[in-house]
């Protein structure tokens, strides 16, 4: 489950104010949902797509220099992790 390690490691830069760091790691953590998607079933593939899209949707947001609420980034997280049980 890396991708939620590196979902965590934004959430944090995030909370530090260190966006940059935060747009890396959500990359990296969409890099890694999409690469699980490759490997799995293909129910688990639309999941897996699915959570991979609002993190991006959420960097390119930062990268523009919009703010993010901490619920908008805890929904696209959970999204992610649910994603990864089934």
């Amino acid at each position: 489950m890396y991708p939620l390690y590196h979902l965590e490691l934004a959430r944090e830069s995030l909370l530090q104010q260190e966006v940059d760091a935060a747009v890396r790691e959500i990359c990296k953590g969409v890099a890694l949902l999409r690469l699980s998607a490759r490997r799995a079933t293909v129910a688990v593939q639309k999941a897996l797509n699915t959570a991979a899209a609002d993190p991006t949707k959420l960097a390119d947001r930062l990268t523009q220099g919009e703010a993010v609420a901490d619920q908008e980034y805890g929904r696209a997280f959970f999204q992610a992790q649910y994603a990864l049980t089934q």
